[in-house]
């Protein structure tokens, strides 16, 4: 047998199924990690060549007046099977959708007669090294600055990465390229920011983890808003980052569950943080604040750590009829119209100053939206019945709450 440079071949995960075991109630084989290559026989035969690291010789399956069909339906997932009528098998490929579309491509004009000069021999049976088949890599671990991969870069396949202690001071571009990473752990880094294009370069991004950096001296949270995060991610870790603010628009992250902003510089949190429904672990431990939002009451918590809570007896304010007898600005009117509606906005329908507005919404007690000419006081906060409380002096917690009429004022008061 000849072998030929230009022998098209992909590496993939395939299952085949035999098509006469449910006839003989047995069971299929499960996908295993192979190679299928394309190629001619000393006859000229044109064939499918499957092997594994279990099967060095492979098995050849002819392909002219022998494939019954191609299912392509999720070909853009990088998924097809060949239906071959002897012996009756399906092959079920999972690769890289672009090499996946070459190979059926390369079937075809084989079939269509119009590759002849292009298709090679098909190699014999210890052509392929098992250094191809080695199992796909997916988690990577770098634990400082010198085991960084500068020159050999990241694996593709990549869904877990861990850089720790590498003095990274901007995220390597190259990590952008990872599209199957789910889990980022950037801890004890130096980085003030993260770019833009974080979210919708890593679509399926669902953890991460950047205690110890700097990004309370950046200002610049656009990567928040950005891509899929809003909907994909599940968990947030900035402890430690020297974060004065949060920013409103970390309410975005609709189904966010765990946020952790322990020992940063913290005096108060967004007013609009019961936009996060899907919350069920917040902790903001080590900080400086000494009243939560009133929105917070919207929350379904699991866990609310507040260690280090602030107590200020200057919150305790009491409120008359009198300071509701105002008329509110236009533009207080219309952002309580745009919240209880639920109207979608985004910078394409409104000027970035009205989002910050409607950003910093606070809640009555009823769940009404008020602004900041609407009369504030302080409550008592004791979590709901299923919430854990930690911190020693809970009895202490006070909520921010703006009311809408007296009305609700005079019910919370009693």
């Amino acid at each position: 047998i000849v072998i030929l440079r230009k022998t098209m071949k992909i590496i993939c995960t395939v299952e085949v199924s035999d098509r006469n075991l449910p006839s003989l109630n047995l069971s299929s084989k499960k996908s295993v990690r192979s190679s299928l290559a394309i190629g001619k026989s000393l006859d000229k035969e044109l064939f499918i060549l499957h092997q594994t690291n279990q099967n060095g010789s492979g098995k050849k399956y002819k392909v002219k007046n022998n494939i019954a069909n191609i299912f392509v339906k999720f070909i853009n997932e990088g998924k097809a099977t060949i239906r071959f009528k002897e012996p009756q098998h399906d092959l079920a490929i999972k690769c890289d959708s672009i090499q996946l579309k070459g190979f059926l491509r390369t079937i075809k004009l084989g079939l269509d007669g119009n590759n002849s000069c292009q298709l090679s021999t098909i190699p014999n049976s210890h052509t392929i090294q098992n250094k191809s088949l080695k199992p796909v890599k997916t988690k990577l671990k770098i634990t400082s600055k010198e085991e960084y991969p500068v020159l050999e870069g990241f694996p593709r396949t990549l869904d877990s990465l861990q850089i720790n202690n590498a003095n990274m001071r901007t995220l390597d571009n190259r990590i952008l390229r990872l599209r199957n990473l789910c889990i980022l752990n950037l801890e004890n880094n130096e980085l003030t920011t993260l770019p833009e294009q974080l979210g919708s370069s890593l679509p399926n991004l669902k953890e991460i983890y950047l205690r110890h950096n700097s990004l309370g001296l950046g200002g610049n949270w656009r990567w928040i808003i950005n891509g899929n995060l809003q909907k994909q991610l599940k968990l947030l870790d900035l402890r430690s980052n020297k974060i004065s603010v949060l920013p409103d628009k970390l309410v975005k992250l609709a189904n966010l569950v765990t946020l952790n902003v322990d020992d940063n510089r913290l005096e108060n949190l967004p007013n609009a943080i019961g936009y996060m429904r899907n919350l069920r672990f917040f902790t903001a431990s080590l900080n400086k604040i000494s009243y939560l939002p009133g929105s917070i009451k919207l929350l379904r918590l699991e866990t609310l750590n507040l260690c280090n809570y602030v107590f200020c007896e200057k919150l305790n304010k009491k409120v008359s009829a009198k300071d509701f007898q105002f008329v509110p600005p236009l533009v207080d009117i219309a952002a309580t119209c745009v919240i209880t509606r639920r109207l979608h906005f985004n910078e394409a329908t409104l000027p970035q100053t009205l989002i910050d507005h409607l950003e910093s919404a606070s809640f009555c007690a009823c769940g009404k939206p008020c602004f900041s000419q609407q009369p504030e006081s302080y409550i008592p906060y004791h979590g709901q019945h299923s919430c854990l409380i930690s911190s020693p002096n809970c009895l202490d917690f006070k909520i921010s709450v703006r009311y809408c009429s007296f009305r609700c004022y005079s019910k919370d008061e009693h």
